[in-house]
């Protein structure tokens, strides 16, 4: 199945997207994590919104 991963900016509009391929929801939450780059994003899965997914903004800082 075909999901998409928005990357959402500072003012709450879409700057990039990822598509990539997976066979379940649970997965593809997984697999969204290792395209974390500090910002929140949004996956989804057609027009259905699988998870929002807010970064750990003190990890993404490199901090504790």
């Amino acid at each position: 199945m075909e999901y998409r991963l928005y990357f959402i900016d500072r003012t709450s509009h879409i700057c990039d997207v990822a598509i990539f391929e997976s066979i379940s929801d649970d997965q593809a939450v997984m697999l969204a994590g290792r395209y974390a780059r500090g910002q929140p994003m949004e996956l989804w899965r057609g027009d259905r919104l699988v998870q929002r997914l807010q970064p750990d903004l003190d990890a993404a800082r490199g901090g504790p």
